[in-house]
């Protein structure tokens, strides 16, 4: 239960660093690069995108006041090209990772 509250906040805390780039009047749309793993993320069958990770940007933006635009990546190393590229303003993944025993 605490690893999907520490993604929550991570993602909260990046939306939080997003802003200072911000005009008061009318902001960019905040644009969220994501990688399509289901149910996190994924295109429907008529290609919008759908999942837990974009209806969590989605509600973001709205309290940020703004829109979004998925950019979709096709790997872990597209995310970090596709910030130093300025073409994302965050992103949103999931990572799964070995549970202790």
């Amino acid at each position: 239960m605490a690893k999907p509250i520490r993604f929550l906040f991570l993602l909260l805390v990046l939306g939080g660093l997003a802003l200072p780039g911000w005009t008061q009047e009318r902001p960019a749309p905040l644009r969220i690069g994501f990688l399509s793993v289901p149910p996190f993320a994924q295109r429907d069958s008529e290609g919008e995108e759908t999942g837990f990770l974009v209806e969590l940007a989605q509600h973001l933006a709205t309290e940020l006041g703004t829109s979004i635009t998925l950019v979709p990546v096709t790997s872990s190393r597209d995310f970090v090209q596709a910030q130093v590229e300025g073409r994302t303003d965050l992103i949103a993944e999931h990572r799964p990772t070995a549970c202790a025993a």
